[in-house]
């Protein structure tokens, strides 16, 4: 192993200090430029002037005092200090009151006073719904983050969450320390405030969406349009007959295909009895559903370039099923996370490809059982439902959002509310390129960095086809430091050629295998087209 370490280290790559990387707001979608919250009727407040109001710790090790001289707009604040270990937060707050179907915003200051023994990287802090009676469990939201960094300033942790129709039991809040690992803490809490907002307010900004660009111009009315064109497909047939190198390609998407000719797409039933049984392989995320998303443009994409009726057989065949799936995934993030995103990617790309080779009525079926469900996933992720719907370095949040940004462009000359999510997705993905670091390097390891970086640079190219906006640079032409550093990333992470086994040909670092996922042949084909030039 030390000659493969040794191996690994004298790759001869330099990696200049990385640019300023900024997006002005031409690369921004209109409607969520503006990122104030909506006004809202006062619920709730602790202003911690007299005491710790009813406040209470998570565990004997926490103890809670009131700090009279200290506050962040008055005198008076809620002072957090000592440590926990085995528990997920350190101090909850009494529960409150919310109607069914409102939605609330809550904000709190928060000031670090002291870092304790094992200090978490960060603080925030969540809303935990409790459900009513006989109804198990309650979603939890979590708020925005602060790092733990001694300061004599304020900062303001914001989140907004909206009540289920069946309406809960209450909520409370709970300062957060991410881990069940023994950590420190010592800050002062003060003006929490909790405000409900109409939800008027909040659908203002929502439909507040317009798209301008292709997808509103030339290509408005076109298909195929997403990855592919008419040109595209065009050329792709006469390769994989003159060229040895795009036959050898297409000759793996064929072998795909012709497994789902030869079999039927996995049956919901059968699949729902090992959930029953507790195997692995039937968990609450049904993650089955992702290989029955991937295989959907395999089989579309197949027939596009052979004119096989097969194909598109098998193609509307997984199709369809996909569709009258009850769920894609099962409980509170029932169609809302990966197996979602990825059946929505493989549905939308069928959709565009095989636009006029499906009939009117089956074009109209589909549109009818997609869209209900495209737009669960994109208003739920707006209103801050899903837990990832922060986590701008998470892979949940790239892969569910690239795909239903899929079939938003592949359905938005048909359906105008596919408008909201496409400013949705255009909005997470910009978070995103500002939050991913200047390295090129995922903190998730080698596997997730192919799963994440294929869902980000997949509605990347959407932005640039249909959007006309080139997210893989920013205003002023700079290449985004994260995305172009990914090759030198892959590369400083390979086992030397003469090592490579079909189980180990990478290091394992972080959450990973030593072996590919996905890829990443074609991921690095695509950086390098992006970025002929090293950075």
């Amino acid at each position: 192993m030390l000659r493969t370490v040794f191996s690994v280290a004298i790759v001869p790559i330099v990696l200049s200090s990385a640019p300023s990387w900024k997006l002005g707001p031409e690369k921004r979608l209109p409607a969520f430029r503006n990122t104030s919250s909506p006004p809202g009727s006062l619920v709730q407040s602790w202003t911690f002037a007299e005491g710790v109001e009813d406040w209470h710790p998570r565990s004997g090790t926490v103890q809670l005092s009131h700090e009279p001289a200290i506050g962040h707009t008055s005198s008076g604040c809620l002072r957090v200090r000592g440590h926990d270990e085995g528990n997920w937060n350190f101090v909850w707050s009494p529960r409150f009151e919310v109607r069914a179907g409102a939605a609330y915003h809550v904000s709190l200051w928060l000031r670090v006073g002291a870092l304790e023994d094992h200090p978490p990287p960060t603080f925030y802090f969540k809303a935990q719904m409790f459900a009513p009676e006989g109804k198990r469990g309650g979603a939890l939201i979590n708020s925005n983050r602060a790092p733990a960094t001694v300061s004599a300033a304020w900062k303001e942790l914001e989140l907004t969450f909206t009540v289920p129709p069946t309406g809960l039991d209450g909520v409370a809040l709970a300062l957060e320390k991410g881990t069940q690992d023994r950590v420190g803490v010592s800050v002062c809490i003060d003006d929490v405030l909790i405000t409900e907002i109409r939800p008027e307010d909040i659908e203002a900004v929502w439909k507040d969406a317009t798209l301008t660009g292709p997808i509103a111009a030339e290509l408005r009315g076109i298909h195929p349009r997403l990855y592919l064109t008419t040109d595209h497909i065009a050329f792709l047939r006469n390769a994989i007959r003159t060229d040895p190198h795009w036959e050898a390609m297409f000759a793996v998407i064929r072998k795909y295909a012709e497994t789902a000719v030869r079999h039927a797409p996995p049956d919901y039933a059968e699949q729902m009895k090992n959930h029953k049984e507790g195997k692995p392989a039937g968990s609450h995320e049904q993650l089955w559903q992702r290989g029955v998303g991937n295989r959907i443009p395999s089989i579309a994409l197949a027939y596009l370039l052979t004119d096989d009726p097969r194909y598109l057989t098998a193609a509307k065949a997984w199709g369809f099923t996909a569709l009258d799936y009850p769920t894609w995934g099962i409980g509170r993030m029932a169609g809302l996370d990966l197996a979602a995103g990825h059946i929505l990617a493989g549905i939308g790309l069928a959709y565009d490809w095989l636009y006029h080779d499906l009939t009117e009525d089956e074009r109209r079926q589909i549109r009818e059982k997609v869209v209900p469900r495209a737009e669960k996933l994109a208003h739920a992720g707006f209103s801050k439902i899903p837990f990832w719907h922060q986590a701008y370095l998470q892979n949940h949040l790239w892969v569910s959002v690239a795909g239903m940004a899929t079939t938003a462009f592949a359905v938005a000359d048909e359906v105008p509310e596919a408008t909201s999510w496409i400013c949705f997705a255009h909005d997470k993905f910009i978070r995103t390129l500002e939050a991913l670091g200047d390295d090129g390097a995922s903190h998730e390891g080698y596997g997730y960095w192919e799963y994440g970086a294929e869902y980000i640079m997949r509605y990347l190219e959407l932005a640039d086809t249909c959007l006309g906006i080139d997210l893989y640079h920013d205003s002023s032409g700079v290449p985004h430091p994260w995305l172009s550093r990914n090759s030198a990333y892959a590369l400083y992470l390979a086992l030397p050629r003469g090592m490579w086994t079909r189980k180990q040909s990478i290091v394992d670092l972080a959450d990973c295998p030593r072996n590919h996922w996905y890829g990443p042949s074609y991921l690095l084909r695509n950086l390098a087209r992006r970025y002929p030039e090293p950075p």
